[in-house]
């Protein structure tokens, strides 16, 4: 595991108090927090190749999950600010839409996603834009048939929307299986997982780790992202929501 290379996993930026969300204020003083300490946010193709910062150099990936509309809102102005690079991850089905696919819990239905508008302005401003399935079902549940297609038809339809290649896949709950992860390495250069930790000392592109940002609410953490103390941190929360996992059984 390498303590200096991180992705980061971020859904809604609200005042909720969800677990899916991060207040908007809260976020801004990370991002402040990067750009004062000189910590580069790059893509994670650029996090897993090393480039776009000095080797040695802590270095991280800022990754939103379903492409709700206050990124534009919300994330963007602050990303802009402090010129820091991000990824957003579409439901390609629901694009212009609201969040109501199966399975969302009762406070994120009906929330309004990123417009094709939108997602055009920030494609051209550099956010780069990754692939969420078509529909967000948990993939490892259907049959295999059915989530290459979802997979597959999400990148097709991202492609045709943005007129550039859709190289970056995010899997919807984290669910993923052998046969998904081969599917995800033969069509995108990264898939996104959504197991706890930093980057491995030998990370697998097609299924990269990432540090959900709800562990690091609280900005003494954020800020020591880096270090050893912030590291066990995430290790024990990795370890606790593996045995709620085993518990509750396999998505």
């Amino acid at each position: 595991m390498s303590r200096f290379r991180a992705i980061l996993m971020y859904h809604s930026l609200d005042d909720s108090g969800s677990v899916l969300s991060i207040e908007p204020s809260v976020f801004r003083s990370q991002m402040r927090s990067l750009f004062e300490r000189g910590i580069p946010s790059v893509t994670p193709q650029q996090l897993l190749a090393g480039q776009g910062f000095e080797a040695g150099q802590p270095a991280l990936s800022l990754t939103f999950d379903d492409g709700f509309a206050n990124f534009y809102t919300q994330a963007f102005p602050a990303l802009s600010d402090f010129r820091l690079k991000a990824t957003v991850f579409l439901v390609a089905g629901y694009g212009g839409g609201v969040s109501d696919w199966p399975g969302q819990p009762g406070e994120f239905r009906s929330r309004d996603l990123l417009t094709w508008s939108k997602i055009a302005e920030l494609q051209k401003a550099g956010v780069q834009i990754g692939a969420h399935s078509m529909t967000h079902p948990s993939l490892t549940r259907l049959p295999f048939d059915k989530a290459r297609e979802e997979v597959l038809g999400s990148k097709r339809a991202l492609e045709d929307r943005i007129g550039e290649p859709v190289t970056t896949f995010a899997y919807p709950y984290g669910a993923e299986n052998e046969p998904l992860r081969r599917l995800v390495a033969e069509n995108f250069e990264i898939g996104c997982s959504t197991r706890l930790g930093y980057l491995s000392a030998e990370p697998k592109p097609e299924s990269l780790e990432r540090v959900d940002v709800c562990y690091l609410r609280d900005l003494f953490w954020f800020r020591r992202l880096f270090r050893r103390s912030t590291g066990a941190y995430l290790v024990a929360r990795a370890a606790l929501r593996r045995g709620k996992q085993t518990l509750l059984g396999p998505a």
